[in-house]
């Protein structure tokens, strides 16, 4: 029979028929990653200048991967380092067992505890979800907002239908809304840190920059769905403020219009009133938005990271798109 086996590969470590084969299987399962630039500027241009890929073997071929990315985070005043959870993949042929991914993520948590990475976290689906509390101890962090602005309503499913009325009165007063009187930064305790080393691997030709008033920005992407049709889905805005977030939309409401899109979304908390957007209940469970995630290196940081009050969140910390 075959034999399996499980190793740890940093980016650098990979060689190049390692790395094409690993490229490929992203590429299949229709993970961003589908050229070499890509795969380079997502996993290398890191902190630490590489990311973790725990490859599973069956004899010599790679039949499944699971990689976490370094990226600098902001801990109650500490400075550390956080891991996204990337890729869980396995060849359909190797999935009935389950104990694959258990050894493969073990090699990958033990060399992100080397290296004093402190926490790894993730957006997974529901599939993902459930394995990952079950067999990898990971916990529930919470369940992220969801925030839109329905710009065209016959486009949206019935499930929203609720945001109707809502939206039309919306989408009037936000473009006549005043300028709402700088209100102070809300900074949590835990949040990534926005430097040159993140915008390199976090962004690319997809993302579109608004320039905000003070320094701060916008940044938002296209995305085409057949259930949600076209939506403009605000990726970060730092600072989060009221302002920013006002001026954001003002922006977006008129390239919405231009570019016929169907809503705008922000999936992140908002702790301040907004006005111009609808939270979705969580009840109406489209959007994979529970955050998970497991200390890893326990001296760093503590429970307070399980919850989502202290955490700073938004598109802008998870893998997509």
């Amino acid at each position: 029979g075959m034999k399996y086996h499980y190793i740890l590969k940093r980016t650098d470590q990979l060689t190049g028929p390692q790395k094409r084969t690993v490229i490929d299987i992203l590429a299949a399962n229709s993970i961003s990653c589908q050229t070499q630039v890509e795969f380079d500027r997502k996993y290398s241009e890191t902190p630490l200048g590489y990311s973790y890929h725990g490859l599973m073997m069956a004899d010599d071929s790679i039949i499944g991967i699971y990689s976490t990315i370094p990226y600098a985070y902001r801990y109650f005043e500490r400075s550390v380092i956080f891991c996204q959870l990337a890729d869980v993949v396995v060849s359909d042929k190797h999935r009935a067992n389950p104990f694959h991914v258990y050894k493969t993520a073990n090699t990958v948590n033990d060399a992100m505890k080397q290296d004093g990475v402190s926490f790894c976290f993730g957006r997974p689906n529901e599939n993902l979800y459930n394995y990952l509390k079950k067999m990898l101890s990971f916990r529930l962090v919470g369940e992220l907002d969801v925030h839109v602005l329905l710009l065209n309503i016959g486009q949206i499913s019935g499930r929203l239908r609720f945001a109707n009325v809502f939206s039309r009165i919306c989408a009037k007063l936000l473009v006549h809304l005043p300028a709402i009187p700088f209100c102070g930064q809300h900074s949590m305790p835990i949040a990534k840190v926005c430097d040159d080393v993140f915008l390199r691997q976090r962004y690319n030709h997809r993302h579109q920059v608004c320039n905000l008033p003070q320094g701060g920005k916008g940044v938002y992407c296209v995305v085409e769905n057949e259930n949600t049709g076209k939506t403009l889905l605000i990726v970060d805005i730092s600072p989060l403020t009221a302002a920013n977030l006002t001026e954001t939309m003002r922006k977006l409401y008129a390239v919405g219009i231009a570019e016929c899109a169907d809503l705008i979304m922000y999936v992140g908390q908002i702790p301040f009133p907004k006005l111009c957007l609808a939270r979705i209940p969580h009840f109406v469970k489209r959007f994979n938005n529970r955050l998970v995630g497991k200390i890893i290196n326990p001296e760093l940081v503590d429970d307070r990271v399980y919850d989502l009050k202290n955490w700073s969140v938004n598109t802008s910390n998870m893998d997509v798109p």
